[in-house]
């Protein structure tokens, strides 16, 4: 099914010296924030969905954030498609916000949940099922929410849904396509990467009855960047049936290209498209830094000299747009 493979070393190079082809209309975003049960924990989690508006707006700052989009502001009458986002370990609300706010501006809805136990403020979850099956769980009940919100499901194309995700949300995407993970391949992965991040607990905690994986077969296509693959084989994807676009970093020192995508790549069947960015680190996939940040957390924030994070981002969010709009027919 991969109908264009490409290390897009060249490709990619040249996206600097040319017009890309982006719209001048100006065009506003809105967001709000939701709270609904996490089917694991039956506790509250979080959500913020981005969406097209008419209304004019003024950039607004949560923490060391600075969002271009208002919060609370009327939808634009219209009907669009869905995209769910589901964050890396560690990450939150606000981790891709340019990425939905691109879609947005380009008559997108955009859900990005927070994942309980999983992110900046509680990681506690991590090396369990309640992380690495319930993050799969908690995008589903997140879709269900907002099909039976009053004031948000007018607005969904039922038929127009898909799904991204970074690192170990890309991970979670995979998984909503139908992937099925098997924990005991962590032990191989370890041996060839003993120092990863993912190898500071080799046997994965199961709840009592474990947690199983379900894809959802709402979801019609995936756009997934440097997946965390260590719980995958063939066997495991093979009911990944629907289009999946992978980008990858070339320099990713936290979730290697060749054991992780570049692997991906080999394996699956429903991959459309392979694209690797150059001399690039793992973190170029969060939204660029502002001062704060940059300041704050230096090591998410820091690219390689010859990477430019907000170029990469154009050409990301970009290629997200293309491809969504590929799958649902949309030109």
């Amino acid at each position: 099914m991969l109908k264009n493979m490409t290390i897009y070393y060249f490709v990619f190079l040249l996206f600097f010296f040319m017009d890309i082809g982006y719209s001048n209309e100006i065009r506003f975003v809105g967001f709000r924030t939701v709270q609904l049960e996490d089917p694991v924990s039956q506790k509250l989690m979080k959500a913020v969905i981005f969406y097209p508006s008419e209304t004019a707006i003024t950039p607004t700052e949560i923490g060391m954030v600075k969002l271009y989009a208002a919060r609370d502001i009327p939808v634009k009458i219209g009907h669009y498609p869905l995209v769910l986002f589901s964050h890396g370990n560690g990450g939150g609300l606000f981790s891709h916000h340019d990425f939905a706010i691109f879609l947005a501006k380009n008559n997108y809805l955009v859900a990005m949940i927070e994942h309980p136990e999983d992110n900046f403020k509680d990681s506690s979850g991590l090396g369990t099922d309640r992380v690495w099956i319930g993050r799969n769980l908690q995008v589903t009940a997140l879709l269900d929410y907002l099909l039976q919100d009053a004031s948000l499901s007018a607005n969904i194309d039922t038929n127009k849904i898909g799904v991204a995700g970074f690192s170990a949300g890309a991970y979670t995407a995979l998984l909503m396509l139908g992937a099925k993970p098997k924990f005991a391949l962590l032990l191989n992965y370890c041996q060839a990467l003993p120092t990863s991040v993912l190898c500071e607990q080799i046997d994965i905690l199961l709840s009592k009855p474990p947690l199983i994986a379900k894809g959802d077969q709402r979801i019609r296509a995936a756009f997934v960047m440097s997946p965390v693959a260590a719980f995958f084989d063939k066997q495991g994807l093979s009911e990944v049936l629907q289009p999946v676009y992978l980008v990858a970093a070339e320099k990713d020192t936290v979730i290697p290209l060749q054991y992780n995508a570049a692997y991906i790549k080999t394996i699956l069947s429903s991959l459309v498209q392979y694209t690797v960015i150059p001399n690039a680190d793992h973190f170029v996939f969060l939204s660029p830094c502002s001062t704060a940040m940059r300041s704050e957390i230096p090591s998410i924030c820091t690219d390689s000299v010859n990477v430019n994070r907000n170029k990469v981002h154009e050409f990301i969010n970009q290629e997200a747009l293309h491809f969504f709009n590929d799958q649902f027919n949309l030109h």
